[in-house]
């Protein structure tokens, strides 16, 4: 009788330890699964092609956003829109569900709000930055979406002369020594374009109009009746 009761505590003393140590063991992080085109991988058109290997920043920068940015910024940069998903395989289409990038993620995912990534190439985008080294302190903090700040210093400066290139504003290279100096804005849209010409016009035809009139009255008063 007396090994039975001591046979039981030594065993409830056991079940009592391993619960506490499972209660206070983490559970393991999560991995995090990259939304990129990898080799073999069937989330992007099979079509697509990864840039080739350029000499300049602006071309590595190229590989760079098309390995980690185009999923969801877009082939052109236009964002994550619903006719760049119709372009991918059937499954992938709606990253708002749950079984992908919605509120229940698979373990190795993301989630990922509102079914949304914003366009970072054309006109009107990337107009909150003042300049490339607003743009490089963004990036290099905050992005990739659901992994910021995994990539190299070097990289971040290689995905902002990418993007620079794409706005028309061709350098040799772009660091902190001339970020600051380099606007974004300068690619304006052809609209504002056209009301700048607009505005401008109509100064000059009411300048010229004002001077001839002036010139009449002038004329007029001068001349003896």
């Amino acid at each position: 009788m007396l090994r039975q009761m001591i046979l039981y505590f030594v065993c409830a003393a056991f079940l009592f330890f391993a619960q506490n140590v499972a209660a206070e063991t983490p559970p393991p992080p999560r991995p995090t699964r990259l939304p990129t085109p990898l080799p073999g991988g069937d989330m992007l058109p099979a079509w697509m092609k990864p840039p080739a290997q350029g000499t300049t920043q602006a071309d590595a920068g190229a590989v760079i956003y098309y390995y980690r940015c185009l999923a969801c910024h877009g082939d052109k940069g236009q964002g994550l829109t619903a006719e760049w998903r119709a372009q991918w395989d059937v499954e992938h289409q709606n990253c708002a569900k749950s079984t992908c990038h919605g509120a229940r993620p698979p373990p190795e995912g993301f989630q990922f709000p509102k079914n949304f990534a914003p366009a970072i190439i054309g006109a009107n985008t990337l107009t909150k930055y003042e300049n490339a080294q607003a743009l490089f302190a963004f990036i290099s903090t905050r992005m990739p979406f659901q992994s910021p700040a995994s990539l190299q210093r070097d990289e971040y400066w290689q995905l902002v002369a990418f993007l620079l290139r794409e706005r028309g504003v061709h350098v040799a290279r772009v660091d902190e020594g001339n970020a600051r100096n380099m606007k974004l804005d300068l690619k304006r849209s052809d609209e504002n374009l056209v009301v700048e010409w607009i505005v401008m016009g109509g100064i000059g035809v009411l300048g010229l109009a004002s001077g001839v009139l002036f010139a009449i009255l002038r004329s007029r008063k001068s001349t003896p009746p």
